[in-house]
């Protein structure tokens, strides 16, 4: 079967299957508008105030930094993210940021479009694989379930990897739904290319879909499985797929990736992250259902015990494809040693096709009502914006936003150093020639800061920074014997406390500071003779290098997305020199 003629498999008339391709098409474009309204006017690095869904801002920056510089230099392979390898997940994300930027322009609503039609896409097909199997009803209750979902709706506003995955977890699972046996060779090819997809978006998180493979195979009873044949093609597909850029970066940056990629983000976050003490981790993913999705939970829990049901009376390839994939999702989130409200979302799908599958709430004569319900709830959900159960669409920027911005327009060529920042790397999207981060910690904690890191110089404590044209050839040695840019040294300095810091810019006449006020006193005095205090807004100051020259407006830092002006006098920004 070619891959056009799948659809011939939901065993439609013509007029049927048109019909519900126009109905998925007016789905489509109404999840677009109900995920990615106002977007263009969300700054990146910006979020909900609910501390479940204010989580990865940074990541949004980091990797609008590394599509973006993709895009400029045309490097692809290899994400880098202020001049240091990031090789912590593969790079699907980052391209389909850098292709979106390529056809549209660089700009924070360009780079996160992927991420709002992965959103509708899921969207259009749990509506596809609902309305094969009951009322057009039932379908439309179950995309308003996703639309008022705040951890649905958070994620596919945002530049991150977890809605693609999600996309390239339900995709595959709904290929298999329509061909159970996979008695078509091309339903096994489309299911790892997905597979693989999901693995190319976030490692070993995109195992997911195989492992609901492997346990539905078992589940599915000998006369209802797919054959062993079948299996071993989809697993060799996707493993096809997924292999050539792990092979690559295993051949070209092989110590880079065996550290990040397995060492750190696998084997330290993955499986031996600290223990976070007191709430258990099912107490803190049912607590963040029930503070952020309720509605979803209940008619979940609702449609269990008859889905139990279905599956006892045989209907294995409608109830035992989604009991596996919430077993599988659950058991993957309990063994992923962090934890996260968002590693719920490969769940929350599975949850609304077994809530409108199998919940009496959503049953033939209760259907129209409880829809017309969740219409009402999407509504009060928008009214109640930043609650944690509201849908907002107007998210907090970062504190240090405005100054930052200001800064980047007076185009300096200094090199700035952020000492701590509340930017979540916001600064890396603007037009910065080179930035630097720098923090006081007493203790360094290696699961926040991996040791690999100050061993390269990447992260460099301040007594060596302090002394870099010392320092520097022993760091330049050990990155160019890993294939890493030089550049990437001291990209984070690490001071035990602030007098260090101080010395920081007693070291440093020709750099551009931003600071926290109660530092002022203290580093207005050793930098008097080569800097210039100017305030910065929101609690912060600038000390300007006296040495300084204009950059050429042509001269654009390849991570830039946000693209300033120039400064403009009378503009209510900080004034500079």
């Amino acid at each position: 079967m070619r891959p056009a003629q799948a659809l011939s498999r939901l065993r439609w008339p013509v007029g049927v299957r048109a019909r519900i391709g126009v109905e998925a098409a007016v789905a489509g474009a109404l999840s677009i508008v109900a995920l990615g309204f106002g977007l263009g006017s969300v700054e990146i690095a910006s979020g909900p105030s609910s501390p479940i869904l204010s989580y990865a801002a940074m990541d949004e920056a980091v990797y609008g930094h590394a599509a973006a510089r993709m895009v400029r230099t045309g490097h692809l392979a290899t994400p880098i993210f202020l001049d240091r390898l990031l090789l912590n997940k593969p790079p699907l994300l980052m391209w389909a940021g850098a292709a979106s930027m390529r056809l549209f322009g660089i700009s924070p609503l360009a780079l996160r479009a992927p991420a709002v039609l992965a959103g509708a896409g899921c969207c259009v097909l749990v509506y596809i694989w609902l309305r094969r199997l009951r009322s057009a009803v039932s379908a439309c209750a179950g995309v308003i379930l996703l639309w008022g979902s705040p951890l649905f709706h958070t994620v596919a506003r945002r530049f991150t990897t977890d809605i693609l995955l999600a996309l390239f977890i339900v995709a595959p699972l709904f290929a298999l739904s329509i061909d159970a046996r996979l008695e078509r060779r091309w339903s096994a090819v489309w299911f790892g290319v997905l597979s693989g997809a999901a693995i190319i978006t976030k490692s070993a998180a995109g195992l997911l879909p195989l492992l609901i493979l492997l346990g539905y195979c078992l589940l599915a009873g000998k006369t209802r499985r797919p054959g062993a044949g079948r299996v071993l093609l989809a697993f060799a597909v996707a493993a096809a797929a997924a292999a050539p850029w792990h092979l690559y970066q295993l051949i070209a940056h092989r110590e880079w990736f065996l550290t990040e990629y397995l060492g750190v983000q696998l084997f330290t976050v993955g499986l031996s992250w600290p223990a976070v003490p007191g709430e258990t981790k099912l107490g803190y993913y049912l607590s963040a259902m029930l503070k952020t999705d309720p509605l979803m939970l209940l008619l979940a829990l609702t449609a269990l015990p008859w889905l139990v049901a279905a599956w006892r009376r045989g209907d294995r390839a409608r109830a035992g494809l989604l009991g596996v994939w919430i077993v599988v999702g659950c058991a993957g989130v309990a063994g992923f040693s962090h934890r996260a409200a968002y590693y719920l979302l490969p769940l929350l799908p599975a949850f609304v096709l077994a809530a409108c599958q199998f919940s009496p709430l959503l049953g033939r004569r209760a259907a129209t009502a409880t829809c017309c319900v969740l219409l009402g709830a999407f509504a009060a959900r928008v009214w109640a914006g930043d609650q944690p159960w509201g849908l907002t669409y107007c998210h907090a920027p970062s504190p240090d936003r405005a100054s930052l911005e200001s800064y980047s327009r007076l185009r300096r060529s200094n090199e700035l150093v952020l000492v701590e920042p509340q930017d979540d790397c916001y600064a890396a999207v603007l037009d910065l020639p080179k930035i630097r981060y720098a923090f006081a910690i007493p203790r360094i904690d290696y699961h926040d800061t991996p040791e690999f890191f100050y061993w390269l110089g990447i992260i460099m404590r301040s007594g060596d920074f302090c002394a870099l044209p010392d320092t520097l050839p022993m760091y330049a040695r050990r990155l160019d014997a890993w294939h890493a840019p030089s550049e990437s040294v001291a990209t984070v300095i690490m001071a035990r406390s602030r007098s260090e810091l101080v010395e920081v810019i007693r070291h440093s006449p020709s750099r551009d500071f931003s600071l926290p006020e109660e530092l002022r006193n203290l580093a207005t005095p050793a930098a008097a003779a080569t800097h210039r205090a100017t305030a910065g807004g929101a609690g912060r100051f600038f000390l300007l290098a006296i040495d300084s020259a204009r950059r050429i407006a042509t001269n654009v830092a390849p991570g830039t997305v946000v693209v300033g002006s120039e400064a403009v006098p009378g503009e209510d920004h900080p004034r500079f020199p």
